[in-house]
Protein backbone atom coordinates (compact mmCIF):
# COMPACT_ATOMS: atom_id res chain seq x y z
CA UNK A 1 0.00 0.00 0.00
CA UNK A 2 1.68 3.25 -1.04
CA UNK A 3 1.17 6.25 0.75
CA UNK A 4 0.58 9.84 -1.25
CA UNK A 5 1.52 13.09 -0.20
CA UNK A 6 -0.47 16.01 -0.41
CA UNK A 7 1.36 18.99 -1.61
CA UNK A 8 1.17 22.05 0.20
CA UNK A 9 0.04 25.56 -1.43
CA UNK A 10 2.86 27.73 -2.33
CA UNK A 11 3.69 30.11 0.18
CA UNK A 12 3.10 33.78 -0.40
CA UNK A 13 5.93 36.39 0.11
CA UNK A 14 3.88 39.32 -0.19
CA UNK A 15 3.89 40.68 3.44
CA UNK A 16 0.47 40.68 5.47
CA UNK A 17 -1.13 44.04 5.21
CA UNK A 18 -2.98 43.44 8.66
CA UNK A 19 0.69 42.72 10.57
CA UNK A 20 2.01 45.28 13.54
CA UNK A 21 5.47 45.86 11.32
CA UNK A 22 3.10 46.67 7.53
CA UNK A 23 0.24 48.58 10.39
CA UNK A 24 3.24 50.66 12.07
CA UNK A 25 4.75 51.56 8.06
CA UNK A 26 1.34 52.38 6.59
CA UNK A 27 0.88 54.42 9.61
CA UNK A 28 4.09 56.41 9.34
CA UNK A 29 3.42 56.64 4.96
CA UNK A 30 -0.21 58.19 5.71
CA UNK A 31 1.05 60.47 8.33
CA UNK A 32 3.87 61.44 6.42
CA UNK A 33 1.13 62.27 3.46
CA UNK A 34 -0.95 64.44 6.06
CA UNK A 35 2.09 66.14 7.46
CA UNK A 36 2.98 67.05 3.17
CA UNK A 37 -0.66 68.51 2.93
CA UNK A 38 -0.14 70.71 6.27
CA UNK A 39 2.82 72.26 4.55
CA UNK A 40 1.36 72.52 1.00
CA UNK A 41 -1.66 74.84 2.79
CA UNK A 42 0.68 76.72 4.77
CA UNK A 43 3.05 76.70 2.67
CA UNK A 44 1.31 78.28 -0.21
CA UNK A 45 3.76 80.44 -0.96
CA UNK A 46 6.55 78.59 -1.96
CA UNK A 47 4.31 76.16 -4.02
CA UNK A 48 2.75 79.43 -5.98
CA UNK A 49 6.42 80.61 -6.74
CA UNK A 50 7.36 77.54 -8.31
CA UNK A 51 4.15 77.43 -10.27
CA UNK A 52 4.98 81.02 -10.86
CA UNK A 53 8.51 80.55 -12.08
CA UNK A 54 7.41 77.10 -14.38
CA UNK A 55 4.56 79.58 -16.03
CA UNK A 56 6.94 82.20 -16.50
CA UNK A 57 9.28 79.87 -18.50
CA UNK A 58 5.86 78.50 -20.80
CA UNK A 59 4.47 81.80 -21.41
CA UNK A 60 7.64 83.16 -23.16
CA UNK A 61 8.02 79.88 -24.91
CA UNK A 62 4.12 79.96 -26.46
CA UNK A 63 2.85 83.32 -27.36
CA UNK A 64 4.58 86.20 -25.76
CA UNK A 65 7.39 87.77 -26.82
CA UNK A 66 9.24 87.54 -23.60
CA UNK A 67 8.56 86.75 -20.28
CA UNK A 68 9.77 87.32 -16.85
CA UNK A 69 9.44 86.14 -12.95
CA UNK A 70 8.02 88.87 -11.02
CA UNK A 71 6.22 89.63 -7.61
CA UNK A 72 3.15 92.09 -7.61
CA UNK A 73 1.93 93.36 -3.86
CA UNK A 74 4.22 90.29 -3.17
CA UNK A 75 2.63 87.56 -5.12
CA UNK A 76 4.78 85.50 -7.07
CA UNK A 77 3.71 86.67 -10.90
CA UNK A 78 4.35 86.17 -14.62
CA UNK A 79 5.28 89.18 -16.26
CA UNK A 80 4.77 88.77 -19.90
CA UNK A 81 5.45 91.17 -22.82
CA UNK A 82 2.27 90.90 -26.25
CA UNK A 83 3.14 93.87 -28.61
CA UNK A 84 4.63 96.93 -26.92
CA UNK A 85 2.62 96.25 -23.41
CA UNK A 86 4.25 94.12 -20.50
CA UNK A 87 1.39 92.21 -18.27
CA UNK A 88 1.84 90.66 -14.75
CA UNK A 89 -0.54 87.84 -13.74
CA UNK A 90 -0.31 87.49 -9.90
CA UNK A 91 -0.53 83.31 -9.41
CA UNK A 92 -2.86 84.11 -6.34
CA UNK A 93 -5.02 81.51 -3.61
CA UNK A 94 -7.58 81.39 -6.57
CA UNK A 95 -5.22 79.90 -9.81
CA UNK A 96 -2.77 78.09 -7.66
CA UNK A 97 -3.31 74.23 -7.57
CA UNK A 98 -1.70 74.25 -3.96
CA UNK A 99 -5.13 73.16 -2.52
CA UNK A 100 -5.94 70.54 -4.57
CA UNK A 101 -2.70 68.97 -4.72
CA UNK A 102 -3.49 69.29 -0.39
CA UNK A 103 -6.72 67.20 -0.76
CA UNK A 104 -4.82 64.35 -2.71
CA UNK A 105 -2.56 64.32 -0.64
CA UNK A 106 -5.28 63.74 2.23
CA UNK A 107 -7.15 61.47 0.23
CA UNK A 108 -3.37 59.71 -0.45
CA UNK A 109 -3.27 59.76 3.75
CA UNK A 110 -7.04 57.76 4.20
CA UNK A 111 -6.20 55.59 1.72
CA UNK A 112 -3.04 54.55 2.85
CA UNK A 113 -4.24 54.28 7.03
CA UNK A 114 -8.07 53.16 6.47
CA UNK A 115 -7.26 50.11 3.84
CA UNK A 116 -5.11 46.83 2.56
CA UNK A 117 -3.90 48.51 -0.74
CA UNK A 118 -0.17 47.77 -1.17
CA UNK A 119 1.84 51.31 -0.52
CA UNK A 120 3.33 50.83 -4.23
CA UNK A 121 0.29 51.55 -5.86
CA UNK A 122 -1.07 54.15 -3.38
CA UNK A 123 2.32 55.99 -4.14
CA UNK A 124 1.99 55.34 -7.81
CA UNK A 125 -1.62 56.28 -7.81
CA UNK A 126 -1.02 60.07 -5.88
CA UNK A 127 2.02 60.52 -8.26
CA UNK A 128 0.18 60.29 -11.07
CA UNK A 129 -2.67 62.34 -9.84
CA UNK A 130 -0.17 65.36 -8.80
CA UNK A 131 1.79 65.06 -11.72
CA UNK A 132 -1.82 65.82 -13.61
CA UNK A 133 -2.45 68.31 -11.16
CA UNK A 134 0.39 70.09 -12.08
CA UNK A 135 0.34 69.86 -15.95
CA UNK A 136 -3.39 71.13 -15.15
CA UNK A 137 -2.70 73.82 -13.46
CA UNK A 138 0.38 75.05 -15.54
CA UNK A 139 -1.86 74.47 -18.58
CA UNK A 140 -4.90 76.79 -16.70
CA UNK A 141 -1.88 79.82 -16.21
CA UNK A 142 -0.55 80.00 -19.84
CA UNK A 143 -4.01 79.58 -21.15
CA UNK A 144 -5.52 82.51 -18.47
CA UNK A 145 -2.31 85.06 -19.24
CA UNK A 146 -3.23 84.27 -23.23
CA UNK A 147 -6.29 85.38 -22.89
CA UNK A 148 -5.45 88.51 -20.86
CA UNK A 149 -2.60 89.18 -23.37
CA UNK A 150 -3.85 88.76 -26.61
CA UNK A 151 -7.91 89.22 -25.96
CA UNK A 152 -8.25 91.69 -23.80
CA UNK A 153 -9.25 92.56 -19.93
CA UNK A 154 -13.15 91.71 -20.24
CA UNK A 155 -12.45 88.28 -22.12
CA UNK A 156 -10.31 87.35 -19.07
CA UNK A 157 -12.81 88.09 -16.44
CA UNK A 158 -15.17 85.81 -18.73
CA UNK A 159 -13.23 82.72 -19.13
CA UNK A 160 -12.17 82.47 -15.44
CA UNK A 161 -15.16 80.92 -14.17
CA UNK A 162 -15.50 78.19 -17.12
CA UNK A 163 -11.63 77.75 -16.62
CA UNK A 164 -11.58 76.98 -12.79
CA UNK A 165 -14.45 74.92 -13.16
CA UNK A 166 -12.98 73.07 -16.05
CA UNK A 167 -9.06 72.65 -13.60
CA UNK A 168 -11.09 71.44 -10.80
CA UNK A 169 -13.29 69.01 -12.76
CA UNK A 170 -10.28 67.62 -15.04
CA UNK A 171 -8.05 67.12 -11.44
CA UNK A 172 -10.89 65.46 -9.62
CA UNK A 173 -11.20 62.63 -12.46
CA UNK A 174 -7.40 62.43 -12.90
CA UNK A 175 -7.56 61.63 -9.48
CA UNK A 176 -10.86 59.46 -8.88
CA UNK A 177 -9.73 57.12 -12.28
CA UNK A 178 -5.70 57.25 -10.96
CA UNK A 179 -7.16 55.68 -7.32
CA UNK A 180 -9.12 53.51 -9.10
CA UNK A 181 -7.23 51.75 -12.05
CA UNK A 182 -3.61 51.46 -9.88
CA UNK A 183 -4.96 51.58 -5.83
CA UNK A 184 -8.54 49.90 -6.43
CA UNK A 185 -9.34 46.18 -5.57
CA UNK A 186 -7.73 43.31 -7.84
CA UNK A 187 -9.06 39.68 -7.67
CA UNK A 188 -5.50 37.38 -6.32
CA UNK A 189 -3.54 35.32 -8.84
CA UNK A 190 -5.67 31.76 -9.39
CA UNK A 191 -9.33 33.24 -7.86
CA UNK A 192 -12.00 31.51 -9.51
CA UNK A 193 -13.80 34.64 -11.21
CA UNK A 194 -18.22 34.01 -11.61
CA UNK A 195 -17.61 33.06 -15.45
CA UNK A 196 -15.81 30.11 -14.84
CA UNK A 197 -16.98 28.86 -11.73
CA UNK A 198 -19.51 25.75 -11.96
CA UNK A 199 -22.06 24.29 -10.02
CA UNK A 200 -22.21 20.20 -9.22
CA UNK A 201 -25.82 19.32 -10.11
Amino acid sequence: MTSSTVPKPPSSSRPDPSAPTARVRRAIVGATFGLAALVCVFGSQLVREFEARAATGLVGWTFASDSVYTTVSDEPSIGFEVGQDWLSLPVTADLTGTYVLAAALILAAAVTICTRVPLTRVLIAFGVSALTMIVVVQARLVIVAAIWGLAGTNEYYDSRPWLDAATVVVAIMATALAYFILAGPRVPPGAPSHSSSTHAR
